[in-house]
């Protein structure tokens, strides 16, 4: 294991030796959906592609591309138990947070290494509608056409729903892009509006 500290030259000849190694990164990068709201955290594979004097090219299968300057890496930590055959794996611990949403892959600077920071912050608001509301507005339609299926939920179910299920909920953002999700309100136990998809949307 080797520290790589800010300004260390000698560190980070050190780190060309792993180029072509992968490794998982500490912080684990943050995946964000198309509104900015966090998905699932999987711990993946980044490839080091290339290493200069000034920074770290990093990439995975996906096709995202992240590149680190020589002070966001604090240190590369080797993983023998998955180096057993000719390709090295290791751990990048670093001083930033990797964010992805779609194709984009940016990072921001982290309070201690390997410190994940939390997503950023996504106001939804509810929007009160009636139990037609997504086939009069043409919103059940539009979802089913790319593979969703639609369903009303009792807000005391959601976690059920979403956890074990598979369902997610309708956010929708208006014409200025403020985000909004669908509440039918009833005395006894709200419904939210909610999609799973269940197909392929048509190309």
């Amino acid at each position: 294991m080797w520290a790589c500290v800010q300004g260390s030259q000698m560190n980070l000849e050190q780190l060309k030796k792993n180029v072509g190694h992968r490794v998982q990164l500490s912080p684990v990068a943050c995946r964000l959906d198309t509104y900015g709201l966090p998905l699932p955290e999987v711990s993946e594979d980044w490839l080091i592609e290339t290493v200069t004097d000034e920074q770290i090219c990093l990439s995975k299968t996906t096709g995202h591309v992240l590149i680190l300057g020589k002070d966001h890496v604090h240190h590369y930590t080797t993983d023998p138990q998955r180096s057993l055959g000719p390709i090295k794996y290791g751990f990048l611990t670093l001083l930033v947070q990797p964010f992805i949403c779609g194709d984009n892959v940016w990072v921001k600077p982290t309070v201690r290494p390997g410190e994940a920071l939390p997503p950023p912050r996504v106001t939804i608001t509810d929007k009160i509608v009636q139990f037609t509301y997504p086939t009069d507005s043409g919103l059940q339609r539009q979802l089913e056409q790319f593979g969703f299926r639609v369903h009303w939920s009792r807000e005391s179910q959601l976690p059920m729903r979403i956890e074990s299920e598979g369902w997610e909920a309708v956010i929708e953002p208006d014409s200025a892009g403020r985000l909004f999700r669908f509440r039918v309100k009833d005395g006894r136990d709200d419904l939210i509006l909610l999609k799973k998809r269940v197909g392929f949307a048509p190309r």
